[in-house]
């Protein structure tokens, strides 16, 4: 008891005041390691990121310069995906759990205002995954938002015994795919070329079978197979309107019901955690969890590893036994998340320290202005890697497009700091705040209050 109320007490120290107007947060009331973890997890997006603007991301076709440097591939499969959206999934549930805290202790309601700005998040993501980038997560992350929400009152153990749930119910929705898709251990995409095959040969065959028909209806499913299986070249020298179109057709009709159906549980589950984590204060300055960020950093890059060397195994030998494909896809998901958390707690252990938030500096403000800067990197990507800027789709190795991807964060980390010496927030939070509070907010730093 006594640990769960001295979170709590931490929780209202770093951020919340006690005021009858529930409005954004000021600069006083931010939590610099969240801040800080923010924009370690920018890197890992944009790192992640930048191989689905370099290459094909929907097709089984890989271009020629993606075929070299096999190794730095691996390297970012280990070290970077499926550690940096977790974190940012943890996170987003912890600003959700201090986000509630704050309106309860201002004797505010916060579902209206939560609602609302999660619904401009949804405005935002459905036109970057339309218009930017098909793999967008921001209106993935509205949607699921609202369910933590409505469970964000639960008990903390009723929440951890839900977030076990749901990373439970996440495995076996893979497991049931593994047994109906013999061989395949994860959920992957289509060969379109093949079904484009198939479906011509069927068509000829139907049409062979019936030689007196009239004139047949257009074929919508032939022309959704047509344009999956062009990626390469509609992003390579496509026009604008063929590239949007690809990108349409990608997010809506591939990537949500996959996600729904493959990724959903295990999302919610990290929000629910992050919720946790507020109530016990973890990432939240408190001194007390100094030397147990060490230990957490250390044995979790341990057993992360481990665990995601023994999922990489099952993925690469295929067994076609089903509960030894759950056993690998549990050790591959646990793995990344226990990864995560341990990169988690080194920044921690670092914000603890006046030198670690010296150099984190740079790094917080990336992650004060997030959701500029991913929106932002998926701007850049698309002025590097499509014929609308320098049409690099394709063309460079897996490295240099790493390149890309640091030289980016890199130039984030002078503009965030830049900016924010001058404004309050960044671009996009000003306009998310603003609709969000239904009034424009003060964004020059002069105009703070």
């Amino acid at each position: 008891m006594r640990r769960e109320a001295s979170g709590r007490d931490q929780v209202l120290r770093v951020g919340v005041v006690p005021d009858r107007q529930l409005t954004p947060v000021r600069e006083r009331e931010r939590v610099f390691t969240l801040d800080a973890l923010r924009g370690v997890a920018i890197l890992g997006v944009v790192i992640a990121n930048v191989l689905t603007f370099a290459f094909p991301a929907w097709s089984t076709s890989t271009p020629t310069g993606a075929e070299s440097m096999q190794g730095s591939r691996l390297l970012v499969g280990f070290l970077v995906e499926g550690k940096f959206y977790v974190l940012f999934a943890v996170l987003f549930g912890m600003g959700l759990g201090l986000q509630s805290t704050r309106a309860n202790a201002a004797d505010r309601a916060f579902a209206g205002v939560y609602a609302r700005r999660l619904g401009v998040l949804l405005l935002f993501g459905l036109a970057h995954g339309v218009f930017l980038y098909s793999g967008d997560i921001l209106a993935f992350y509205a949607v699921l938002g609202l369910v933590a929400m409505a469970l964000r009152r639960l008990p903390q153990r009723a929440l951890l015994v839900l977030a076990t749930g749901l990373l439970l119910a996440n495995v076996s929705a893979i497991g049931v795919h593994s047994m109906l898709n013999p061989g395949s251990v994860m959920p992957t995409l289509p060969d379109w070329e093949r079904l484009l095959e198939k479906h011509h040969a069927d068509g000829l065959a139907s049409a062979a079978s019936e030689p007196g028909a009239g004139p047949a209806e257009p074929d919508r499913r032939l022309a959704f197979l047509e344009i999956m299986a062009d990626e390469t070249r509609i992003f390579r020298s496509g026009s604008w309107w063929e590239r949007t179109r690809h990108r349409a057709f990608a997010y809506v009709l591939v990537g949500w019901p996959l996600r729904l159906l493959y990724t959903s549980w295990r999302v919610l589950g990290f929000f629910l955690l992050g919720i946790c984590l507020v109530r016990r204060a973890v990432f939240l300055e408190a001194e007390d969890f100094r030397n147990r960020y060490l230990t957490w950093l250390w044995s979790g890059l341990l057993i992360g590893i481990i665990l995601q060397m023994a999922g990489a195994a099952v993925q690469v030998l295929r067994p076609g036994n089903v509960g030894v494909v759950m056993l690998g896809v549990s050790s591959l998901l646990g793995g990344g998340l226990v990864q995560a958390l341990a990169y988690a707690s080194g920044v921690a252990w670092l914000c603890l320290r006046r030198r670690g938030q010296n150099l984190l500096r740079p790094v917080a403000a990336v992650g004060r202005m997030a959701l500029t800067n991913y929106l932002l990197s998926s701007i850049v990507f698309g002025l590097v890697f499509y014929n609308h800027g320098l049409g690099l789709f394709g063309q460079l190795t897996t490295t240099q497009a790493l390149a890309v991807a640091l030289a980016l964060y890199s130039a984030q980390l002078i503009f965030s700091s830049w900016w924010l010496d001058r404004f309050q927030f960044g671009p996009f939070e000003w306009v998310w705040r603003s609709a969000t509070y239904w009034r424009v907010q003060p964004l020059h730093r002069a105009t703070q209050g």
